[in-house]
This record gives structure tokens, sequence and C-alpha cells, in this order.
């Protein structure tokens, strides 16, 4: 075995190493406004624009992975009565995870604390996903502001789930991007695992030449083949994504698989010599 070769395998073992490992790399924690926030849930709960005072805290209970949100703002009565009958909240209802101290001692003694039962949220009737939700607290302060406090976590299992159709008509949230350093290795990751990983995979075969016949268009298919193998089972439950996806990638592909082939074509045609 010539040392191209055993540097060459050694390198692609390297790669596939280093693709396992980015499938196991944790997404950053995107920290959130308050807006941004609220904006995320203004679908179930009303347009955050009108609230003033706004703040969000976290709610930790360590109990489960739902993500736990305590928000205060001041709102107009109205707002809360629209909350109360959208998500049929009602008050002595038992079983919700208590508040923290810090905020059990600053609610109103006089005002009711509203609760509802724990229901999935979706935006609509046919939706894949939506925000299993528990704890929706509607509460007063001893300020005079409102309390909105609720865990969820998005979730794709609805059969059988009491639902709620988002009731208010918000545009469409826009989640913020994660770190540039992120967006930049995972498309380094997708780029290696599409292009890569599959013209590598040919190139492991010692009597593989791009001057057989044959090679070309097995170099090409193999560009195109892959990732309609590996994209479209992810894909298949939206014709939509799908469509929109491999128009942009499958030019990458080629585009990136001609230039590999020259250089290939180069590398192969001086060893040979």
């Amino acid at each position: 075995m010539s040392k191209l070769r055993r540097y060459f395998y050694l390198g692609y073992a390297l790669m596939l190493l280093g693709l396992a490992a980015l499938l196991f790399l944790p997404s950053p924690e995107i920290e959130l406004t308050p807006e941004q926030h609220l904006r995320k849930l203004d679908a179930w709960l009303g347009s955050s624009y009108k609230r003033t005072e706004l703040n969000a805290v976290p709610w930790e209970t360590g109990a489960d992975d739902f993500r736990g949100v305590i928000f205060t703002f001041r709102d107009h009565g109205e707002q809360q009565q629209e909350l109360i009958q959208c998500h049929n909240l009602k008050t002595g209802r038992k079983g919700a995870t208590p508040l923290p101290a810090v905020w059990q001692e600053q609610l109103d003694p006089t005002a009711p604390i509203y609760t509802a039962h724990p229901k999935v949220w979706v935006k609509w009737h046919l939706s894949d996903f939506g925000f299993d939700t528990r704890d929706f607290t509607l509460a007063t302060l001893k300020d005079g502001r409102t309390l909105l406090a609720l865990r969820y976590k998005q979730t794709g299992k609805l059969a059988g789930r009491s639902m709620l159709i988002a009731p208010f008509e918000v545009p469409d949230y826009e989640a913020p991007w994660p770190p540039d350093w992120y967006v930049v290795l995972v498309g380094i990751g997708l780029l290696a695992f599409l292009l890569l990983v599959p013209l590598g995979f040919l190139l492991l075969f010692p009597d593989f030449r791009l001057n057989k016949k044959g090679a070309t268009a097995k170099w090409f298919g193999m560009a195109l083949v892959f990732p309609m193998v590996t994209i479209v089972p992810l894909l298949y439950k939206s014709a939509f994504s799908l469509l929109f996806f491999l128009p942009i990638i499958l030019p990458i592909q080629l585009t990136g698989a001609w230039i590999l082939y020259l250089i290939v074509g180069l590398v192969q045609e001086r060893h040979d010599k």
C-alpha cells in the first residue's frame, strides 16, 4: 500500500469520527429576551406588543425535561378574560405544580389563581407537532401586574391528547439563529456528509480510477443518489420541504463533485506515472 493511500484511509477515518462526534454535539442554548420568549407563544397567549413592563424568568423544577418560564407584565383586564376563556382556566384545580416560594409571596391574596389542565398547543388542526404544556397558571401580583407561568416542551405525540388550536391571530414567530460558529460547523459537517462521505467511499477501493470506463457515471451518480437516500427519509412527511431542499442541494452536490473530480483525477494521473 502506498503512503498516499495510507494517508487517505487515515484522513477518511478521522473525518467519519469527526462527523460522528458532531452528531452528539449539543446545540447551544439560545438565550431569548422576554419579548422573544413571549413572541414564541403569542399564538396562544395573545400579542406581546400590548403588554408593558414585561419580564421573564426561568421556572426550574428539575422533575422533568419541560422548560418552565414565568412571565410578569401589565395588561388590560380584557386580555386576562380572553386567556381565561380560551384556555378554559378555572380556580381551585388540584395537581398543578406550585409556583416558587418567591412568587407565591408576591401573589395578591384577594385575587383568584387560575390554572389549566395539561394539553398540547398546536397552530393548525393538521399540525404534526405542538407544545406539550403543564402547570399553566394565571394570577395577579400585589403590585397589580399579571403573572403568567407555564412549563412546556415541543412534542409530536398528539394522538389521544387534549389539544388547543391557537386562538390568536399573530405574525409567525421567527426563531433567532444560533451562534455563527455553530451554523458554520454544522454547514461544514453537512457538506462533508453529503459529498465527501460517498465520494470518499468510492476512493477506498484501490482499483477505482476516474479514467476507467463507467467511473465518471459512478462518481456523479453517487453524488446525486446519496443525498436522495439519506435526506428523503427525513423529509418524507413534508413534500414542500423536499421540493424546496432538493433544487438547492443537488446543484451544490454536482458542483462539488465536479471540483473534486478534477482534483482527484489530477492526483491519480500523477500517482500513476
